[in-house]
């Protein structure tokens, strides 16, 4: 698993690019702590090329998302495809913050 962080405007984008699992969590955490604290007004997850993700995975992403949400920042899903989406709004995520499936 890979984690490549961009810029763009005010927004602050990370591109994860593989499996999300527990062995992938030192680099879950150092990518995200790079996100948690930059200087941007938005952060935006773009979850495109992962194709499968595990508890602790989700359990990253919402940390993230409350800590961006304790800076009065936004959070954003972008480029998640099908199977990821369906998970995440069975579990209620979508009513968290908002995510974007592949081709939206």
């Amino acid at each position: 698993m890979d984690i490549e962080i961009s810029t763009n405007g005010n927004s602050i984008n990370a591109k994860v690019v593989g499996t999300m699992t527990e062995a992938d969590s030192d680099a879950i955490k150092k990518g995200f702590n790079k996100l948690r604290d930059a200087n941007a007004s938005k952060v935006v997850i773009d979850l495109s090329h992962v194709p499968t993700i595990s508890s602790s995975g989700i359990g990253k992403l919402i940390a993230l998302y409350r800590r961006v949400k304790e800076q009065n920042r936004q959070f954003e899903i972008d480029g998640i495809h099908e199977n990821l989406y369906a998970l995440f709004t069975s579990i209620h995520l979508n009513k968290l913050f908002t995510i974007k499936q592949t081709g939206d």
